[in-house]
């Protein structure tokens, strides 16, 4: 037993010498945890409501250009109606891990929106303050996406905690597997 205690002990002393050592050295060490979580956001996302005309579909990729972040936004109704807006944003992300930029749309919509990791996918929140085309403020408000694959036949469909927007912006709990299953063909490439 004391031999064991021996070699416990003689192990945390060089381990506790170790790190003593790195800290005299002054060895750089990043912040994980900013790294890990602004490096998670840069990707593609989709969010696709279904396939009735009221339904939208959502399709954005977050990028890195040095310090700052670029979420290119496009969106269109299923069956291709009204108006289609495509936007971007350009913004940073802070220490909650939490992008935040300015937005402008093709039509001059402009207004400011927050992109994070949430239990159920990401979160995308655009808040439109100057419109210049109100028929692109259906695209607008709290979207849950989900990270794009490399085949839409991957993508992991909606859960019933998940809220879908219905035409007058508000969102229910409507996901069946119909719904899923329409949105591997509805999807935007």
């Amino acid at each position: 037993m004391k031999q064991c205690l021996s070699k416990v002990a003689s192990l945390a002393l060089v381990i506790l010498t170790a790190c003593a050592d790195t800290k005299q050295r002054n060895l750089p060490t990043a912040p994980k945890s900013v790294i890990r979580t602004s490096d998670t956001l840069i990707g593609s996302y989709e969010f696709n409501g279904g396939i009735a005309p009221s339904d939208v579909c959502i399709s954005v990729t977050v990028s890195r250009n040095g310090g700052k972040y670029t979420l290119d936004f496009l969106a269109a109704h299923p069956d291709a109606h009204g108006a289609s807006p495509d936007g971007s944003g350009v913004g940073h992300i802070g220490s909650d891990g939490v992008l935040r930029f300015a937005y402008e749309d093709s039509f001059s919509n402009q207004g400011s929106g927050t992109f994070r990791r949430s239990p159920l996918g990401y979160v995308l929140s655009i808040q439109i303050d100057h419109v210049h085309d109100s028929r692109c403020m259906i695209f607008y408000g709290d979207f849950t996406l989900q990270r794009a694959n490399s085949t839409t036949s991957d993508m992991k469909p909606a859960t019933a905690h998940d809220p879908q927007p219905t035409s007058a912006g508000r969102t229910h709990p409507n996901n069946t597997d119909e719904r899923a299953e329409a949105r591997i063909g509805a999807g935007l490439s």
